[in-house]
């Protein structure tokens, strides 16, 4: 079974499937509700697509940090008979409404003293394969990271993954900000870039690509090559996200690689100029969950989402392709 990292529609949420050599399973956030007849079906059906393997059971649970869209579908998730071996959560149990009970009572729960990230490997979050499969390496870079004093703010606390297999590096950031890209870098230093060298950086990029995250500094120590960003068309004071300002840094910074005109297809962004939605046509590796648009005139559309899989094979072979298939990314119906 080849390793695999799933960017789901979410919607204006956050859900990551990884899924090990062996088929157990790590969920990465589960929500949000804002669309929850639409986004919660889809996520419902690529997570107990692979439970089905499992005997219902999720090795382990990331809650990145107690913002609702990225846990507020995990309620309902577990109620239905979906077991869960540990739990690793940001910010403090009493900050998850709906949760609080679950994970105080909870056998096998991890949280973090403020300020924590280490390089060290997480064993329980890795797999190991000895001699057969190749290795998947989990590190935990950073847990509540911001001021425990600001709770209107839960972004800064996000737990950011590392995970590395073959020759790639995942970075997962929640909805970590540049509060959290510069602890990382100050706590790590030099260690991290032993870590980086002679490796492929995949970025899940922070905060759904928002103004907050992925910033110069940041960019310039990883240099991703492929970027996924989970987004949708909701609006926040009047403007929307990913903002075409952090896609530019992304561009400007990174080193994207070029899949050629057979993978072309567009992400979506909302264009910090002319403050509309935009569809963007490219062959690089810039994936956003919202990925089309449908317009009937200038500012009214339809809007698509697709689940993109990121698959690499116990060779260190790579695919990435999105549910609803190459042959329709280009479709809306």
């Amino acid at each position: 079974m080849a390793f695999q990292i799933i960017f789901m529609d979410a919607g204006q949420g956050d859900a990551t499937l990884i899924v090990y050599p062996d088929g157990s399973l790590t969920l990465v956030d589960c929500g949000c509700k804002k669309n929850k007849d639409v986004v919660q079906t889809q996520i419902y059906k690529v997570v107990r697509s692979y439970l089905a393997n499992t005997s219902g059971r999720l090795k382990n649970l990331v809650l990145t940090h107690p913002d609702g869209d990225h846990y507020n579908l995990i309620a309902e998730l577990v109620n239905s008979g979906v077991t869960v071996g540990t739990v690793y959560y940001g910010g403090l149990a009493s900050d998850y409404s709906g949760l609080t009970s679950w994970l105080n009572s909870h056998g096998n729960a991890v949280n973090f003293a403020q300020g924590y990230g280490s390089l060290d490997v997480v064993a329980g979050l890795s797999y190991d394969g000895g001699s057969t499969k190749p290795k998947v390496e989990t590190r935990i870079l950073s847990a509540n990271a911001g001021d425990p004093a600001v709770k209107t703010d839960a972004n800064p606390n996000s737990i950011v993954l590392l995970i590395t297999h073959f020759n790639y590096n995942f970075f997962l950031m929640g909805d970590s900000t540049q509060l959290t890209e510069a602890f990382i870098v100050k706590k790590h230093g030099k260690d991290l870039d032993t870590l980086l060298a002679g490796r492929h950086t995949i970025l899940k990029a922070g905060h759904h690509g928002s103004n907050t995250s992925s910033h110069e500094e940041w960019l310039k120590k990883i240099v991703p090559e492929v970027c996924f960003i989970s987004s949708d068309t909701r609006t926040f004071s009047g403007v929307s996200i990913p903002r075409s300002g952090v896609i530019k840094r992304i561009f400007d910074f990174g080193k994207l690689h070029d899949f050629g005109s057979k993978f072309e297809h567009k992400y979506v962004q909302y264009n910090d100029s002319t403050d509309r939605h935009q569809q963007v046509s490219t062959t690089v590796a810039l994936y956003t969950t919202l990925h089309l648009l449908k317009f009937s005139n200038d500012t009214e559309f339809e809007a698509y989402g697709t689940t993109w899989y990121y698959n690499v094979d116990n060779e260190g072979n790579v695919g990435i392709g999105p549910s609803c298939e190459w042959d329709n990314i280009n479709k809306a119906y």
